[in-house]
């Protein structure tokens, strides 16, 4: 510049190549951001929950301990009601970004063996720090998982 004047800048971080482009600044604030072949930490499980850590920044979790991540934590039923529980995050990430209120589907299968996966309830909204479910109880042996969506 020859003459007296302002320059603007707007500096975004730097995201990583999975789904939903977890940033490098998140990834690095748990020690994941590249190793030294340069593999992308958002693939890593270090904490050998099941959960890599690009879905851990999605679902809000904590990618570096296991008793940190998206499940079913508290099941019971007294016969008629069943109440679930599980941690829940506050926000939905999209391209790095923090836009919206995370949202869960809850699923239900009459087996484990080969699973069918039924939609049970949708669009929960999130309620941090813990999602509370109740429901009537059916009449069958059912299974139920989680899951985030938009």
């Amino acid at each position: 510049m020859q003459s007296t004047g302002r320059v603007y800048a707007t500096f975004t971080d730097q995201v990583a190549n999975d789904p939903i482009h977890t940033t490098y600044t998140w990834l690095s604030r748990f020690g994941l951001a590249l190793d030294s072949n340069i593999v992308n930490g958002s693939y890593s499980d270090l904490d050998h929950d099941g959960m890599l850590a690009w879905q851990e920044y999605m679902t809000g979790t904590n990618p570096t301990n296991g008793d940190s991540s998206l499940r079913i934590t508290y099941a019971f039923t007294d016969g008629i009601t069943n109440t679930f529980k599980w941690p829940s995050a506050s926000l939905k990430f999209t391209n790095g970004l923090a836009v919206k209120t995370n949202y869960y589907n809850f699923y239900c299968a009459t087996n484990l063996t080969n699973p069918k996966w039924i939609l049970w309830v949708n669009k929960i909204i999130s309620t941090p720090p813990t999602n509370t479910l109740k429901i009537i109880q059916p009449a069958w042996p059912i299974f139920y998982k989680i899951s985030v969506t938009n």
